[in-house]
This record gives C-alpha cells, sequence and structure tokens, in this order.
C-alpha cells in the first residue's frame, strides 16, 4: 500500500469493486430487465418503437429513483459497515492509510457502482432508440444526479451512526423528514387552529423519494405531421396520414436533480467532516456524535407521542388523543435514552428532568398554536390580492381541492366578481363565529379556498350547523345539500332504503323488476308537471330569440327570467 499521506487507493479500490460485485451487478441485471422490459420498443400497438422507447425511459426515471435509494444505501452499508463492527473498525484504521484515503477511496469506488451500470444500460439502449439515441445519455444523467444524492445521504447516515439499524432509522428519518413534520402538525397542532387546511405540496417537495417519483419532465417528444410517405422504423402511416416524431428540448425537472445533487456532494463533504473527528470506541452505538442526541431523542418522543394521540384521537375524542400523547411522550423519551445509552436504567434524575423539559416545550408550543398570536386561523386575505375564491364540500381531498377540473364536481362555486369577492369577508367571519370541531349529523363541512393573485393558495374547512346564520349566508353561494323535512329525518330515509334491501333480497326477480318499472313510470308525473309549469317561459325566451336572431327585429334581448337578474345583467353589460 501507499504511505499513510495518500488520500485514494488502488488497491482499495479494485477490492471494493470485486467484493462487493454481488450487489453492483444484481443492479446492472435488475436494471437491464426494467429498461428493456417497461420501454416502450416492445409496445407492439405503437408503430414507432424508437418513439415509445424515448418516451417510456422519460416516464421511467423518476420511479427509477426510488431503486436508486434503496441500493444507494445498501452500497454505503457495504462500503463503510467496518465503522459499525468494533474489531473491523480497530482494524481496518490500523493499516498505513489515512482517514481521507479510505474514504474518498470508498465513495469512489460507491459511485462507480452506481453509475457504471446505469452506463452499460444506457448503451445496451441505443440500438432500440434509433435516431434518439441521445435520449439515453439524459436517462443516464437523470439517474446519476439522483443517485448522487441517495449515496451522499446514506453516507453520511453512516458516518454519524454507530450501528446499521440507527443508520437505516436515520436514513429513513432523513428521507421522509419533511412530511413527518407535515404529518405530525397536521396531527397535534392543526386541529387547535379552527379552519386551517394545510396542503402537503412543500412536504412533498422536501422529501426527495416521493418528490423524484413524480418527476416525468426531463426532455420533450413533439408530434411533427409529414407530407410524404417514408418506410422507416421513426415515420409510421396513422389514420391515413403520415406523422413523424421530434426532439424539442429539455423538460423542467431537471433543477430540482441538479439541486438534490448538489446536496449530495454537500453531505458527502460533511460525512469526511465527520468521519476526520469520529472516535472509534463509538462503534457500536446507537449514534455517533453527543450533539445529536438531544435531536433524535426529541423527534423519536415526538413521533411515538403522535402517533398514540392519532390511534386514541381516530377511536375515541381529542381529549383521549391528548391524553394519550402525554402518555406516548414518556414511553418515547425513556426508550430512546435506552437505545442511545444501551441500558434499561435510565429512569433517574437526569431522566425525569429531560422528561420535564420536554413536556414543558410541548405544552407551550399547543397552548402557543391554541392562543396563535399571529392570527394565522383569523386571517382572511384582503380582496385586492384576491384572484378568485372557490367554495366547496368540505369532504373533497386535497388532490380534488388543488385539481384543474375542480369546477366539474358537485356543490362547487367559483367566486370571480370583485364586489361579491369583497363581501364574503363577512361571511367568512360569521364561519369563524360557528366553526365547531364536531363533524356529526346536523353540521355541514365546507371548503373556502382563495386564490391570490401572486399564485398561493389559502385554504379553510370549518364545519357549520344546518340551522345557523352562517350556513344561510353560504347557500347563497354555494348549492349545498338541502333536505325537505329536515337533515334529521335523513335516518329514517336511509331505514327505509336498508328495508327495501331486505325485501328486494327475498322477491322473485318478475315481481321485483315489475315494481321498479312502476316506479320509473311515476316518475314522469314531476317531469310532466315541470315541463306544463315551464312552459309560457320556454315559449317566451324561444320568440324572443326568433324575433332577434332570425326575424332581426330590434327587441330588447331576454337574458333571465327573473327581473332582477335581468337588471343586474343589463348594468353589468352598460358597464363593460
Amino acid at each position: 500500500m501507499k504511505s499513510r499521506t495518500s488520500f485514494f487507493d488502488k488497491t482499495v479500490l479494485k477490492k471494493d469493486l470485486t467484493r462487493f460485485f454481488p450487489l453492483w451487478a444484481l443492479y446492472l441485471i435488475g436494471g437491464l430487465l426494467i429498461m428493456h422490459i417497461l420501454s416502450g420498443f416492445y409496445d407492439s400497438y405503437f408503430p414507432n418503437r424508437a418513439y415509445a422507447a424515448a418516451r417510456d425511459l422519460n416516464a421511467l426515471i423518476g420511479p427509477m429513483g426510488l431503486v436508486n435509494a434503496g441500493y444507494a444505501f445498501l452500497a454505503a452499508q457495504l462500503l463503510f459497515g467496518d465503522l459499525h463492527n468494533t474489531r473491523l473498525c480497530y482494524g481496518v484504521h490500523a493499516l498505513p492509510l489515512r482517514r481521507e484515503g479510505w474514504y474518498l477511496t470508498h465513495i469512489t469506488s460507491g459511485v462507480l457502482m452506481g453509475l457504471a451500470p446505469t452506463l452499460v444500460i444506457v448503451i445496451t439502449l441505443l440500438p432500440v432508440l434509433g435516431r434518439f439515441w441521445f435520449v439515453g445519455f439524459l436517462c443516464w444523467g437523470a439517474l446519476s444526479l439522483h443517485y448522487l444524492f441517495f449515496f451522499g445521504l446514506a453516507t453520511f447516515c453512516m458516518m454519524a451512526t454507530g450501528n446499521r439499524f440507527a443508520a437505516t432509522a436515520i436514513y429513513g428519518i432523513l428521507n421522509f423528514l419533511s412530511l413527518i413534520v407535515h404529518w405530525f402538525a397536521k396531527t397535534i397542532y392543526i386541529p387547535l387552529l379552527p379552519g386551517v387546511r394545510p396542503t402537503g405540496d412543500i412536504s412533498n417537495l422536501l422529501s426527495p423519494p416521493v418528490k423524484v417519483v413524480q418527476l416525468d419532465d426531463f426532455f420533450q417528444l413533439v408530434h411533427l405531421d409529414s407530407c410524404f410517405c417514408r418506410n422507416t422504423p421513426d415515420y409510421f402511416i396513422y389514420d391515413g396520414g403520415v406523422h413523424d416524431y421530434g426532439y424539442q428540448g429539455l423538460g423542467g425537472d431537471w433543477g430540482y436533480l441538479l439541486i438534490l445533487a448538489g446536496v449530495g456532494i454537500a453531505l458527502l463533504g460533511l460525512g469526511l467532516l465527520l468521519y476526520r473527528i469520529r472516535h472509534l470506541e463509538r462503534a457500536g452505538d446507537f449514534l455517533a456524535f453527543k450533539p445529536m442526541k438531544p435531536i433524535f431523542l426529541g423527534v423519536y418522543s415526538l413521533c411515538v407521542g403522535a402517533v398514540l394521540f392519532y390511534l386514541a384521537y381516530e377511536l375515541a375524542d381529542e381529549a383521549a388523543g391528548y391524553f394519550f400523547l402525554v402518555i406516548g411522550l414518556f414511553i418515547g423519551y425513556f426508550t430512546g435514552r435506552m437505545l442511545l445509552e444501551r441500558t434499561v436504567r435510565v429512569f433517574n434524575r437526569k431522566g425525569f428532568m429531560g422528561m420535564g423539559i420536554l413536556y414543558a416545550a410541548v405544552a407551550l408550543s399547543l397552548l402557543l398554536t391554541w392562543i396563535d398570536p399571529i392570527g394565522i386561523s383569523r386571517r382572511i386575505p384582503h380582496s385586492n390580492r384576491i384572484d378568485k375564491i372557490i367554495l366547496c364540500d368540505g369532504r373533497l381531498s386535497d388532490y380534488q381541492l388543488n385539481s384543474n377540473r375542480i369546477g366539474y364536481y358537485d356543490n362547487v362555486a367559483i367566486i370571480t366578481d370583485e364586489e361579491d369577492i369583497a363581501s364574503f369577508a363577512d361571511v367568512h367571519r360569521l364561519l369563524l363565529q360557528e366553526h365547531s370541531s364536531h363533524n356529526g349529523n346536523g353540521y355541514c363541512p365546507v371548503t373556502i379556498q382563495y386564490h391570490l393573485k401572486n399564485g398561493n393558495r389559502v385554504s379553510r374547512t370549518y364545519n357549520i350547523p344546518y340551522n345557523g346564520a352562517a350556513y344561510l349566508q353560504f347557500v347563497d353561494h354555494l348549492c349545498v345539500p338541502e333536505y325537505l323535512f329536515g337533515a334529521k329525518t335523513t335516518v329514517i330515509f336511509r331505514i327505509i332504503h336498508v328495508c327495501t334491501i331486505i325485501f328486494g333480497a327475498v322477491l322473485t326477480s318478475s315481481l321485483a323488476w315489475d315494481i321498479s318499472d312502476t316506479f320509473n313510470g311515476l316518475m314522469m308525473i314531476p317531469n310532466l308537471i315541470g315541463v306544463v309549469v315551464l312552459f309560457p317561459l320556454v315559449m317566451k325566451i324561444t320568440k324572443n330569440y326568433v324575433a332577434r336572431k332570425i326575424k332581426g327585429k330590434d327587441v330588447k334581448p331576454m337574458l333571465s327570467y327573473d327581473a332582477k337578474l335581468q337588471a343586474d345583467i343589463e348594468a353589468a353589460l352598460e358597464q363593460e
């Protein structure tokens, strides 16, 4: 070997690549199968095989991020596993090679174990891609970028921990930290803020495994119509015309991957700093550095408390949830100390003092959230900043609420008029007054989403009583379910409905069909009544349209059946 002044050793590199050959060979074989089987080259229904393969590679880059997340962690575990075994740790570091040499050589091995197999996969795809051959190298670049992040994070976890279980736990926590924080805040703190409805957009963005899977815009292929018939794999006849595809440019997801790669490289540098000051006797401990222990202990305790809070809240009520939060913090704190200190003798004065500090910090944060000194729950955006307001059923999911097709759902109203937006602030204040955490019978869940002119969104969900003034104000803007004899009578209807199921199960099929046909026929009665009642209005509107559009007469247009609405629309048209 080289002297202790060396920062790189070829022998160690060769040993890494040969020793861990089964891992990266398995990654290579798996990648070949995934890329070749799932690429559009084998789609017999799509004549343009090269385009189909390029298109599917664009969609596979994101899901391959999950494969890289697991593979990078396994690679880091194998390369730096000696740090978690006392004998290996002392034996390896007795060799005449500086820590920087070990570290940089292992990092080089890990990078090669990730980048080389994907390059081989891409080269095998070049004949499939045809004239889109360069797409393969774009795919290799994207895979390399998110591999650098996951390998950097895994290496940092190996440097910060003392055993494999701890490294696995910390790696998972850091990958999903933003989702954990979002879930914890939504579970514990958000119920104390009336109406606040958080979204997971930012938490998904800061959770790389979740965000990477969603990426699918790395390069863009466009459809080109050609007026010449050419019998090549890149041209095909479809619906009587000849169509071709071409490369347009890079997509918009590269920026996120470049940021991830930069973070991964920074974590590799931070890992080197930790490795240089790491004490060898920390092998086997849960964490290798004392300053990290309070952070882990706090996060672990809060997670255990949040889980128990959630279970009690779902099975019982909110009071039971906060009671079990106290119990969960106690369990989490002392089991966490057992993990960190590798002993069960943690119930001492120092332990109870730390437990008291944790209780005080959580209680203070809950109190401040309940008081809401900065007015998060009371915030109503100024009408000058609002572009539009969406009112809808409070049971719609975040995906439905943020969908571009929100207007197609039932019980949805979109307010764009400036006067209506300005006047809606009074309705919102009334909703704040009558909001209740109770969501059972007699209460209507409603959601308000403000779309601000700067592109931000503010969402609020309230449970308001059907017999309250806020409900009456809200139905002026939104068509919500109303009941002919009151909401409580729905129980009677449900009982009757259940009874019909029993009768339907025991009646003969012919009698069941006869009853069904009878009631279907009876449905024409209200329809005929509506046709007869509305017939004069329909004739009046039709005559107005024929007089204006067909006969060309100068007749005042009939814009509404209601005289007041007619006047309002005419006034609005005159202003325009």
